[in-house]
């Protein structure tokens, strides 16, 4: 039901559009500002891509479409997996999509233009026009003049550039001098005999010299490079001036060859020829599979097909689609068939370190599909959409078959595979992590116990001069198995390759397995290593206190164990912890 609600959404598109019902009809440019494409090859416009929108179509689906097609222009085309991908040179044989768009189907045709040879006629006039007013304009004795004066400029410039350096490598040994001499004066100062004074003023005066000297010497360097840098910028409008007066007598043409090649860009032309008829199924969780029409060769007696780019990865709740491209309706008019079965299989445990590259998808790879010699199809070619309306569940292999009507080999009608792929396997995406490992906190792990500071003396019968005293043992952190829950942001796929993703930390929350009611566990975790886990965050536990740390002195004289009381304290904690699949994994051996 869902191919023939597609084929029926295309259909009627086509149908409206030829009958000049209100359907959108958008040409989409290479440059930008109409948005549309059009290619040039030797001096003849080739193909238009015109987009169909269905009738009341907003802004915004019209932008949607442009994001998704303003790539069909390049010389060549994205892949699913966005490698560069076939793509005939011809118009008659062309193949369009573009990987991971979002928004609706969008039904588009490949039209060629006529009825546009006097633009053409009056582009080619203009640009011999402009030529020879190119010739006429830019002669030899203005080349050598630009020449000239480029040469001047150049030297200017360097000398410029030698006395800068030149200036600063004195400056920089006026200060070195500047510097020693000031040396010399506070060791002379420190000295503070009649020999070192006369000295000393000698220096300053020595000082007062240089300093003299290093700010005239500064005043006339600047006054010079301020005279280059006026020189070479006389020099430059010069030059600037001379290019002006060379393009302002071909300006009119040039503007009017840029006009009359806009107006043939956007020419369609009574009867465009429509050579294509294509859709894009664009959304985040479809995924398509991609075949093109490889037509019978000599001697053979049916048509097959052949797969394009890369199988794709499905996840767990993916919907699969089929599309097979360049059809002749006159050599394969259909209907076409699609078998998918799911094997149900069981998910892999790689190996406990995450890969930096994905094997799947190399194992998956294809060679792109040779292009076929350029023919021009009797019929616009049409793409064919086949819905695979199969759930897709993590751990299935999918495999396909697309079949056309045809004569088995009795000579009887039957159903005829064109083609069988097996899929990679679907993949499942995690929400949540269990996981067990070692904590440590920055809480306290203490006892409060009396030790007997005086012991009673035996001679006195009648008084007790036994002192006790408060003692405290144990740690200043806390170590004890630690059971976490983990909640992925995003769901997780186990056997991407690391990518950014696992930057950002998951929230977590755990108990202590000694004592779960008193240790509660609050924070985030990072998966670097599949399996392994490190988890940081808020450790809120139950500690040990005195209940009256300053005991008075009739506790001092009391040998029964020390009052104290447990409340809820909040610190840091630190834990690497172990998922349960990998529990599981190494009790099975």
């Amino acid at each position: 039901m869902r191919l023939l609600r597609i084929g029926a959404v295309a259909a009627i598109l086509v149908v409206l559009a030829a009958c000049g019902r209100p359907v959108t009809v958008v040409t989409l440019e290479r440059d930008g500002r109409q948005r549309g494409v059009t290619t040039e090859r030797g001096g003849e416009v080739g193909t238009r891509i015109q987009i169909l929108l269905p009738p009341g179509s907003s802004a915004e689906d019209l932008e949607v479409t442009y994001a998704c097609l303003d790539r069909i222009a390049q010389p060549y085309l994205l892949s699913v997996d966005g490698t560069a991908a076939y793509r005939d040179a011809e118009p008659g044989l062309a193949t369009f999509w573009l990987p991971e768009c979002t928004g609706r189907m969008v039904v588009y045709n490949v039209v060629e233009p006529t009825g546009c040879r006097l633009l053409e006629q009056r582009q080619e006039s203009l640009k011999e026009a402009v030529r020879r007013c190119e010739q006429q304009n830019h002669t030899a004795d203005f080349a050598a003049e630009v020449a000239t004066l480029g040469k001047v400029r150049s030297e200017l410039t360097e000398e410029r550039d030698k006395f800068a350096t030149e200036t600063a490598s004195h400056l920089k040994e006026l200060e070195e001098e500047l510097a020693l001499r000031e040396s010399e004066k506070r060791e002379f100062i420190s000295v503070g005999t009649p020999a070192a004074l006369a000295e000393l003023k000698k220096t300053q005066e020595l000082v007062r010299r240089l300093s003299a000297e290093r700010l005239e010497y500064e005043k006339q360097s600047q006054a010079k490079l301020a005279e280059h840098d006026r020189n070479l910028f006389e020099l430059t409008a010069q030059i600037d001036e001379a290019q002006e007066a060379r393009d302002a007598p071909c300006r009119p043409l040039t503007e009017e060859r840029d006009r009359t090649r806009a107006e043939l860009r956007a020419c369609g032309g009574p009867g465009p020829r429509i050579l294509r008829l294509g859709a894009i199924i664009p959304g985040r969780n479809r995924e398509t599979v991609w075949y093109r029409v490889e037509q019978p060769s000599k001697g053979g007696s049916a048509s097959r097909l052949a797969h394009l780019g890369d199988f794709p990865r499905p996840e767990n709740g993916d919907e699969l689609y089929v599309q097979v491209v360049d059809r002749d309706p006159n050599v394969l008019p259909g209907p076409f068939g699609l078998n998918v079965t799911l094997t149900p299989g069981t998910e892999p445990n790689p190996a406990p370190l995450r890969p930096m590259f994905d094997p799947g998808r190399a194992a998956f790879s294809t060679e792109e599909s040779p292009r076929p010699p350029p023919v021009v199809p009797r019929a616009p070619l049409v793409d064919v959409i086949l819905p695979a309306e199969r759930e897709l569940h993590g751990g299935d292999v999918p495999s396909l078959s697309v079949t056309h009507p045809g004569i088995n080999a009795d000579g009887k009608p039957a159903d005829v595979t064109l083609v069988s792929s097996v899929l990679p396997q679907v993949r499942s995406l995690y929400r949540f992590n269990l996981s067990a490992g070692m904590a440590l906190s920055s809480l306290d792990e203490v006892k409060y116990s009396k030790k007997t500071q005086f012991a009673d003396d035996p001679a006195t019968a009648d008084t007790n001069e036994a002192v006790y005293q408060t003692m405290k043992s144990g740690n200043t952190f806390q170590v004890q198995p630690l059971l976490a829950f983990t909640v992925y942001w995003l769901p997780m796929d186990i056997q991407e390759p690391v990518s950014w993703r696992d930057l950002l930390p998951s929230p977590t929350i755990g108990f202590g397995l000694l004592s779960p009611l008193d240790n509660l566990y609050l924070g985030f975790s990072h998966e670097f290593v599949r399996n392994l886990q490190f988890v940081w965050g808020l450790h809120l536990g139950k500690v040990t206190h005195l209940l009256d740390e300053e005991a008075d002195a009739l506790e001092l004289r009391i040998p029964d164990a020390p009052k104290t009381v447990e409340a809820i304290q909040a610190g840091f904690f630190g834990s690497i912890q172990f998922n349960f699949n990998f529990f599981a994994k190494l009790l099975g051996k």
